[in-house]
C-alpha cells in the first residue's frame, strides 16, 4: 500500500483491490513464503502424485520458506489425527456413495414396477445402471485404498516428516520470548475485543484460547522487520478477519494487515490460499502442477470450511438443547417459586389466626393454652422454613433465568457467525 496521495483518486488505496495477476506472480518469486498451519499439513492430505508436485514446488522456493514456530508446533500436534481424520473421511464419504448408489437402484426399481413392468423388462432397465454404478463404485474403492499413509505408520517412520525437515531445516522462527508473552497475550484480547484482525474471529468463539492466529502474525511481523524481503502468506485460514470480501467475491488479504506490515516492518504483504498458491507458482515458477492436484487443494479449502461450519452447527444444535434445558430448568424454578410464595402466605394466614386466638379470652384452660402455643411456635418454625426455601428458589430462579439469557446471546452469536462463514 503506498502513501496517500493529496488530491488522488487512487493512490493509498491499493489495498482494497484485487492484486494483479504479474504482482502475485512477482511476489511468489521474489516473497518470502510463510506456510500457514494448514498448508503445511495438507500435505499428508494429498494423494501421492499431488503430494510429489506440492513437495517439488516447495523445493523450488526452498531458500525462501519460513514457518512460524507456532506453526511448527500445531503441525506437530496435530499432524497424526489429520491423517487419521482424513481416512475416516474418505471412508465415510466412500460409504456414503454406496448408500446413495442403492437408493438410486431402489428408486428406479419402484419406478419400473409403477409401470407393471414384467420382472424380465425390470432386469433389462436396470442393468446399464447397475453397470455404471458397480463401475463407480471400483473407482472410489481404489481411490480410497490408493492413499498411502497410515497414522500407526507415520507415528515410528514418517518419510514426509524427513522431506519437511530438510526443507524447513533453519526456517523456523524463534517463537515469542517468555518475557515478551503476558504484553503479547494482552494485545491479542485488545484487538480481539476490539475485531482487529488478525484473530478476532477466533476470540469470538474460544476466547483467550484462540490467540493462535494473532500470535502467528505477531511472529511473521517481527521477522519480516528483519527481512527486506516481501511477505506471502501461504494459508486455508480464509475468515473474515484475514481475507477481505466485497459483494461475494474475495477482494485479497485485509487492509489493515497490509497497511501494519508496511507500517511496522516496511514490507508487502500477500495472502494466498493453497490451491491459488499451486495455480499461480506453476506459471511463476515453470514447476509443473497438475489441474487435479489443484483440484485437490481446492477441495481440502472446501473442506476446511465445510467442516468449520459443520462444528458451528453442532456447537449450535448443542447450544439449543441446552437452552431448550435451561428454560425447562427456569419453568420449574418459578412454578417452586409460586407454590412457596402461596405456601408461606397461607402459613402466615394461620400464624396470624392463631395470635388473634392467643390474645382473645378463648383459651380457658391451661392445656389449651400450652396447646396453642406449642401450634404458634411449630407455625412460626414452619413459615421460617418456608421463607427460607423461598430465598433459595429466589436465587435458583435468577441464576437459572441468568443461564437463558446467557444461552441465547451464545446462541445468536453463533448464528451470526454461521451466517458469516463464506458461501459453500
Amino acid at each position: 500500500m503506498s502513501d496517500k496521495v493529496a488530491g488522488s483518486f487512487t493512490a493509498g488505496y491499493e489495498a482494497y483491490w484485487r492484486r494483479t495477476a504479474n504482482e502475485v506472480e512477482e511476489a511468489i518469486k521474489t516473497s518470502v513464503i510463510v506456510l500457514d498451519t494448514n498448508a503445511i499439513i495438507n500435505v499428508y492430505r494429498m494423494a501421492p502424485k499431488g503430494r510429489a508436485e506440492y513437495l517439488a514446488v516447495l523445493a523450488n522456493v526452498s531458500d525462501r520458506l519460513w514457518v512460524p514456530q507456532n506453526v511448527v508446533a500445531e503441525f506437530h500436534r496435530t499432524r497424526l489425527s489429520a491423517v487419521a481424520s482424513h481416512i475416516a473421511g474418505l471412508k465415510n464419504k466412500s460409504e456414503a456413495v454406496g448408500v446413495a448408489a442403492e437408493a438410486l437402484k431402489v428408486a428406479l426399481k419402484d419406478f419400473a414396477r409403477l409401470y407393471s413392468l414384467a420382472d424380465g423388462r425390470v432386469a433389462e432397465y436396470m442393468k446399464p445402471l447397475d453397470v455404471a454404478i458397480a463401475g463407480i463404485l471400483e473407482h472410489v474403492d481404489k481411490d480410497v485404498e490408493a492413499f498411502d499413509l497410515d497414522p500407526s505408520d507415520l507415528v515410528s517412520a514418517d518419510p514426509i516428516l524427513d522431506r519437511l525437515g530438510v526443507l524447513l531445516e533453519g526456517k523456523v522462527g524463534g517463537g515469542i520470548g517468555e518475557g515478551d508473552m503476558p504484553g503479547v497475550l494482552a494485545e491479542a484480547k485488545r484487538r480481539g475485543e476490539g475485531k482487529i484482525p488478525p484473530g478476532y474471529k477466533d476470540y469470538e468463539s474460544r476466547g483467550e484460547e484462540g490467540f493462535g492466529d494473532f500470535l502467528i502474525w505477531r511472529e511473521i511481523l517481527t521477522f519480516a522487520k528483519q527481512d527486506d524481503r516481501g511477505i506471502l502468506f501461504v494459508s486455508n485460514d480464509a475468515k473474515d478477519d484475514w481475507f477481505r470480501r466485497q459483494a461475494g467475491f474475495v477482494v485479497g488479504p485485509r487492509p489493515e494487515l497490509v497497511k501494519e506490515m508496511r507500517e511496522e516492518a516496511n514490507s508487502a504483504y500477500h495472502h494466498l490460499t493453497l490451491a491459488d498458491f499451486l495455480r499461480k507458482a506453476s506459471t511463476a515458477l515453470g514447476v509443473f502442477v497438475s489441474p487435479n492436484t489443484i483440484s485437490q487443494a481446492k477441495e481440502l479449502e472446501s473442506e476446511r470450511s465445510r467442516l468449520a461450519r459443520g462444528e458451528l452447527i453442532r456447537q449450535h444444535g448443542q447450544l439449543r438443547k441446552e437452552l431448550s434445558s435451561a428454560v425447562a430448568e427456569h419453568t420449574q424454578r418459578l412454578h417452586e417459586l409460586t407454590l412457596l410464595q402461596e405456601r408461606v402466605a397461607m402459613s402466615e394466614h394461620e400464624l396470624k389466626e392463631l395470635n388473634a386466638r392467643a390474645e382473645s379470652s378463648e383459651v380457658v384452660t391451661v392445656k389449651e393454652w400450652e396447646a396453642l402455643r406449642e401450634r404458634l411456635a411449630h407455625a412460626d418454625a414452619g413459615l421460617n422454613a418456608e421463607k427460607e426455601g423461598r430465598a433459595h428458589v429466589r436465587l435458583a430462579v435468577k441464576r437459572s433465568n441468568a443461564r437463558v439469557s446467557d444461552l441465547t446471546a451464545a446462541l445468536d452469536h453463533l448464528e451470526g457467525m454461521i451466517n458469516d462463514l463464506p458461501a459453500e
